[in-house]
């Protein structure tokens, strides 16, 4: 960026782009001086409800195979993954099992599977609420909200790794502590 610049907000600049000047609010610009290639209304575009399910469940798909690749089994029992790890040690092979729900669901159908217990880890791609985070808090599930980008204070073995995979999809994902 040349000094005197102005990228406005929610603009997003292309890799190696060279800013000369200003670029407008929510445009996308590339090229060597940068040069707006793209601008409301068709940039960025709206992304539908049922775009983001499909996008959660690809998504989904992806990260179990990604962690059947790395020797962890995986299978799906009720809308919920049972994701298991085995090493051998010193004496014998031990077990580490985790429950990993993902929610797409909205208001009390969200409340339900929220209520259900024995869950790990839960991402939900909707809003949890803060009595529901204090209930999941209690009980040492690990939550992830993808609509506000944050997640449970406390973490555990899986929930890391499915935290980390969101990112590869630019979920960045902040700490919260639930009073």
């Amino acid at each position: 960026m040349l000094p005197g610049s102005k990228i406005g907000d929610g603009s997003i600049i292309g890799a190696n782009s060279m800013v000369r000047g200003a670029i407008p609010e929510r445009s996308l610009a590339v090229g060597f001086p940068a040069r707006v290639v793209s601008a409301p209304p068709e940039f960025p575009r709206a992304v539908s409800d049922e775009d983001k399910v499909r996008y959660l469940n690809e998504i989904t798909t992806e990260m179990i195979e990604y962690f059947r690749g790395f020797e962890l089994a995986c299978e799906q029992q009720n809308n919920e993954w049972v994701v298991s790890q085995r090493t051998k040690g010193w004496l014998g092979v031990n077990v580490k099992t985790w429950t990993l729900r993902i929610i797409s669901s909205r208001d009390e159908a969200l409340a339900n599977e929220l209520t259900r217990p024995n869950a790990n880890v839960i991402v939900s791609l909707n809003s949890i609420s803060h009595d529901h985070r204090r209930r999941l808090d209690s009980t040492g599930c690990l939550w992830i909200d993808i609509q506000h980008k944050e997640r449970s204070e406390h973490s555990n073995e899986l929930g890391e790794e499915v935290a980390m995979y969101l990112r590869r999809y630019g979920v960045r994902l902040l700490r919260q502590k639930t009073a």
